[in-house]
């Protein structure tokens, strides 16, 4: 029996070497702390199980986010969570299920556990075993392990740290460290209402007369978006879609007179670049770590290097804010543009080593569906660099002349 020690590597390491991870077949894989790692690494990870005949994988981790990582594998589980049996009553209590209402905190003496039966103190440690919700699941367990079960911490001691973790505003550390519960703020995430409080009741128009910026993330197939620009910071979505080759990219580029564009170059570089090299005002888009506050554009070689975090972060906002504005549902909104949209929630992952917390944008739901929030965010920074819609600089320009133009005077008779 061989046992092999790797780094995976924390959120924004992908670009790192995955020689050591892709070298070694293995029966059985263990991650440690899955939801700091890397979602790339990991997959590339798990196929190292793909020549074994009794694979087995294995994650633990504290939880951080709803439908990520362990949240979202024990969601797949059978959800195996521990009961505890009262004393008094023989009923079966799970602590986890029933917080906060599980501790009792009489005035006059310490917080204690309540059975959920007989609502009686309950004795944690007389008798409990592992439970499975969904017993029809035989070959994914999950088991849900928090502080309520921990024999070193009191109901004092959680009734103390809820407090302090409510003043120092760390809410999210309280529930997932001690309750082991996935948690997110509302603004780590885009919900469906906030994307619909960006409608406007119109049909999608078949071309523009420009200039247009466009952002494509690029792959199998290619999702992109198409923008104009009303203002110097609101924007107007006039496309939105997939294709399957570049040359449908080209037409639509052509047909909405798009005059900047930024396409993910991580995919396929050599295809990306004959692309931009083809079509003037285009640059590739290359992700170059979480904590990049500004945005490189090497004219020279047709490449902006992007902040992954500071991009995503400046897109939430802008639908946050409703600075663009998105054109009427129709099938593509709710099949595609909407679960992709909202398939993003916004972590925060601490470094064991050093202690610093980074943020990061991670993909919820167990599945990389969010190429069109990536486009969306490229067609944003591409509008940096376009002028105003010419239908809009017309307007402007009739007011202009209106507010100017000179005032005929009352007539007047003379007698």
């Amino acid at each position: 029996t061989a046992i092999y020690f790797r780094a995976i590597g924390q959120k924004g390491s992908a670009s790192r070497s995955l020689s050591p991870i892709k070298s070694i077949p293995v029966d059985r894989v263990y991650f440690d702390e899955r939801d700091e790692m890397d979602d790339a690494r990991v997959d590339e990870a798990e196929h190292r199980l793909d020549g074994s005949l009794c694979p087995e994988l294995t994650s633990f981790s504290t939880p951080t986010l709803p439908d990520y990582g362990v949240d979202y594998e024990y969601k797949q589980s059978d959800q195996r969570s521990w009961l505890w049996k009262c004393e008094a009553c023989n009923a079966w209590t799970c602590l986890e299920d029933t917080y906060p209402d599980c501790i009792a905190e009489p005035r006059n003496a310490d917080p204690y556990y309540l059975c959920s039966g007989c609502r009686n103190e309950l004795r944690r440690f007389f008798k409990g075993e592992w439970v499975a919700r969904r017993p029809e699941v035989k070959d994914h367990r999950g088991y849900w392990v928090s502080q309520l079960c921990s024999p070193t911490k009191t109901a004092l001691d959680i009734v103390a740290e809820s407090v302090l973790a409510t003043k120092r505003g760390r809410m999210r550390a309280f529930y997932n460290q001690t309750l082991g519960r996935a948690f997110a703020e509302v603004e780590d995430q885009i919900t469906v209402q906030q994307l619909e409080a960006c409608l406007r009741e119109e049909t999608r128009p078949l071309n523009h007369e420009g200039p247009c910026a466009m952002g494509v993330d690029p792959g199998k197939p290619h999702w992109y978006e198409v923008r104009v620009r009303l203002t110097d910071t609101d924007s107007q979505q006039v496309a939105r879609g997939r294709v399957d080759s570049y040359e449908e990219l080209s037409a639509i580029a052509k047909r909405f007179n798009v005059e900047s564009g930024v396409m993910d170059q991580g995919y396929d570089p050599s295809a990306v670049a004959r692309f931009v090299d083809a079509h003037p005002g285009w640059y590739g888009g290359l992700y170059v770590g979480s904590k990049k506050t500004d945005h490189d554009w090497d004219h020279a070689e047709k490449v902006v290097k992007m902040g992954r975090t500071r991009l995503l972060d400046d897109a939430h906002h802008e639908i946050i804010a409703k600075r663009v504005s998105f054109y009427a549902r129709d099938e593509f909104w709710h099949e595609q543009f909407v679960p992709q949209m909202t398939n993003l929630k916004r972590a925060t992952i601490e470094n064991r080593v050093n202690g610093q917390r980074d943020a990061a944008w991670v993909v919820t739901g167990g599945k990389k569906n969010d190429h069109l929030r990536h486009a969306s965010a490229y067609a944003m920074l591409a509008c940096s660099r376009v002028g105003l819609s010419k239908s809009v600089v017309r307007a402007n320009n009739r007011a202009s002349a209106s507010s100017h133009a000179p005032r005929r005077p009352n007539s007047a008779m003379v007698m």
